[in-house]
Formats: C-alpha cells, structure tokens, sequence
C-alpha cells in the first residue's frame, strides 16, 4: 500500500464530490476503472494505472472528515476487482473512524452528552480489534445505530458492551442529545422507580421537591440500562409499560407524558435462559430483543489479546512518559494463555500493575504480572507459542522506530541514521504504522 502525493489526492476528492453531486455522505465503487470514462478529467492519467478503486467518505455527526481512497493497480495479482461486499465492511469501519476522529478533536467524549460515566468510554480508542467476529459486531452495531430499534448486549464483565452502547448512539442521528447510563444492580429497589420516572413534591416520605426523571431527562436521546438482569421484578413490569407506549408517570401525578427516547439494555448474562427460569419476565425479554448483540470474551480473541497488550503499553508508556518498553516472550505467552475472566477491564488493570513495578529501562518479565496471570504461562518456554513472523517484527519495528523518534525530538533524519535504514524508508514505515507526530 501506498500513499497519494497531494496534488493527486486534492484532484481525486474535488472529483469525487462532483460525480457525487457533492454528497459528501455517499461512497462510489469502481469495479471496473476502465468501464468509466475519465476524459477532460484532471484524473484521467491517475486513473489509467488502475482496474478497480472506491472512494469511502469518513465524516462524523453529519460532518465530512476526509476520503479514504483504496485501488487495486492493473499488476495485481489474483482478484483484482472491488465487490460490493468489501465496500460494505469498509463503510461500517469508517463509521467508527470518524467518531474516532471527533473525539480525538473534542479531547474526549463531550461530557455534557455522558452525565454518568461508562467504564471503557472515555476514548474510543478503546475498540481495537483484529477477530473476525468482532468486526463484524461493529459492523451490526453500525447498521443499526440510526434506527429506534431495542437494542440488547450481552457479554461477560469487562468485555465493553458500556463501550458498544455509547458508540451506536453517537453513530446515530440522536447523537447530539444525551446519552445516560443506569446501572439497574447499582441503585436500591425502593429509589429506582423515582430515578426512572420521577416523582412529584410530596408523594412520599422524603420526596421534598419535584424530580424529573432520568427517561424524561434523555429526552430525544439514549438510555443504556446496563445489568437489565438485576433490575426488580415490580420495575421489570413497569419498563415493559413505557417501552409498549413512550410514556410516563411520575410518583404522585395522575398524568403520563410521552416521551422520545431510545432503549439500549446489556446483561452479562443468558437472559433469555432467565426468562425460561422465571427470574426475568418473560414478555421483556422479548421487547428488549429486537436487534440482539453478543460481544465475545477476550479468551475466544487471541489475536486480540496481543493487540490490546501493545495498546495498553503504548498508552501507559506515554502518560508516564517514560520509553515504550519491550516484554519477554514469556511475558506475551502468559496474557495469551490466561483465560481473562475480567476480559479487556482485567488485562489493562494488569498491563498497568506490570508497567508500576518494572524498573526504569527495563523490560517487562513474566514476574511482573498477577501471580495467577503468571502462573498460566509457567509451562511456556520462550517461544513456546508461535506468532506470526510478520506481526511479531512489526511490533518490534514499531516499538524501536517510536523509541527513536521520541530520542530525536521527532527528528526523522537523525532517527533514520539511528536505526540504520535510509529516510525513504522511515517515512514508509511511520505511515505504515501510523506513527505521525500530532
């Protein structure tokens, strides 16, 4: 792969918008290049190098962000034809993309849109992923962000459904309103039917002034009603009410009013078997179900594990600001065996615990770590278990490369000389692992 010089790229986008009519919202495939007639077109000669190309706009909240570019040139070996399949998966990532991007831009999630703080949801950069099942969760959770649709996650603690929640309200068209979380397990049975639907001055003991209500303060946005399980069964009645008909009553008013707002439930466990045992009505399950979404345990994602493991020790380095470090392969070969039955929350709390204890300039050993995490790798030795050659000396190139520029002040040619590989190639390589100094 590789990049346009900008005169090219400036020339592709102002071509783009016109074939697009300056809908800055739709992507364009090309599966055959040569089909299309480019003439008088300042892309013409660009264009000639190429069997098949698309153009996949990433844009947030309704705003244009950039144009991804992707084309396959006429030397390609093997397929060298876009399908529409492949558009399809891009468009979903590109979604995440550019809420990615707003939120680097903002510093964060907007406070004002998350009243209550989610484990996991203070940058998105949370969602990392390379399984398949994953992507094509995010996929899903895309698709269904702009409809009202119920929408039910499940999964273990700690496998991000807070995460998930918040990130298909603010791919939908009510981002701009809030998002409120509630913790069914978190708050007393007797107070939850007031922080739902409110209550008026004096309808009970220790009611002194008029409460809202939290569905009323979502009010055109998104409720996430995390542990939907644990909610009491007096208050499992009451939600399916509100859901059949959008409308409230506080404690003490004889009035109802509706209200536009969407329901997005999570339960870490098997809810439908639960509504089978009569601990969770059955008749909820079932409205809460409309679009069902299952977020696999960190165990089933390997590849993951490594993944999430760099991250997080990239992320620790740098608010430590202290050198990315390396880790032993024992190290790696420990997180990977280990079953994670706190999933991603329990392997950054652990990355962290092994980052405090390593000495300046150390290398981060097996020791380091939880001794039941360290005590799953024991029966490894180093090399034990098999990484792909590509991956593993793209992390080390990736770590050394930022050590080096982080030692040079982000200067490239002495970073170069350095790692003893010529300038070209260190610009090909910090675009390749998106090392780019922001």
């Amino acid at each position: 792969s590789e990049g346009l010089p900008g005169n090219q790229a400036s020339s592709l986008s102002s071509w783009y918008k016109e074939s697009c009519n300056y809908d800055s919202k739709s992507s364009l495939l090309l599966s055959s290049v040569s089909s299309h007639d480019f003439s008088g077109t300042p892309v013409k000669e660009m264009m000639a190098g190429f069997s098949s190309c698309t153009f996949v706009p990433v844009s947030s909240r309704g705003n244009f962000k950039g144009l991804l570019f992707l084309a396959m040139k006429q030397t390609d070996a093997g397929d060298s034809q876009f399908r529409s399949s492949s558009l399809e998966f891009i468009n979903a990532y590109m979604g995440f993309l550019g809420l990615f991007l707003q939120e680097r831009t903002n510093g964060g999630v907007d406070s004002g849109f998350v009243p209550k703080p989610v484990d996991g949801i203070d940058s998105f950069e949370n969602v990392i992923t390379g399984d398949e099942k994953m992507l094509e969760l995010l996929g899903l959770a895309q698709k269904v962000a702009d409809s009202d649709l119920t929408v039910l996650l499940q999964g273990e603690t700690g496998t991000g459904k807070g995460l998930i929640a918040y990130a298909i309200h603010a791919l939908s068209n009510r981002s701009n309103n809030k998002f409120m979380s509630i913790n069914c397990a978190a708050i007393p049975e007797s107070l939850i039917e007031s922080e739902l639907f409110g209550h008026l001055k004096g309808s009970f003991t220790g009611a002194s002034s008029d409460k809202k209500g939290l569905l009323a303060e979502a009010e055109g946005g998104t409720i996430f009603l995390d542990e939907i399980n644990k909610l009491p069964v007096s208050m499992q009645g009451k939600l399916l009410q509100f859901l059949d008909g959008h409308r409230v009553r506080q404690i003490g008013s004889n009035t109802e009013k509706t209200i536009n707002v969407r329901i997005i439930c999570a339960s870490k466990g098997d809810l439908k078997q639960q509504a089978e045992s009569a601990f969770f009505l059955e008749d909820l399950y079932y409205r809460i179900s409309d679009f069902p979404l299952y977020i696999p345990p960190l165990r089933d994602r390997h590849k993951d594990i490594r993944l999430l493991a760099h991250h997080f020790i990239t992320r620790f380095a740098r608010e430590t600001q202290v050198d990315v470090p390396g880790y032993t392969p024992s190290f790696m070969d420990a997180l990977v065996s280990y079953e994670w039955p706190g999933n991603v929350r329990e392997l950054e709390k652990c990355i962290k615990r092994a980052m405090v204890l390593m000495r300046s300039g150390d290398t981060l050993h097996q020791e380091y770590l939880p001794s039941n995490v360290a005590e799953s790798g024991r029966g490894f030795v180093d090399g034990d278990l098999i990484t792909p050659l590509r991956e593993t000396l793209g992390e080390v190139e990736c770590r050394e490369i930022s050590r080096a520029l982080k030692r040079t002040g982000g200067n490239k040619s002495q970073a170069s000389r350095i790692l003893g590989i010529s300038y070209p190639n260190l610009l090909k390589k910090i675009r390749l692992y998106g090392l780019i100094r922001r």
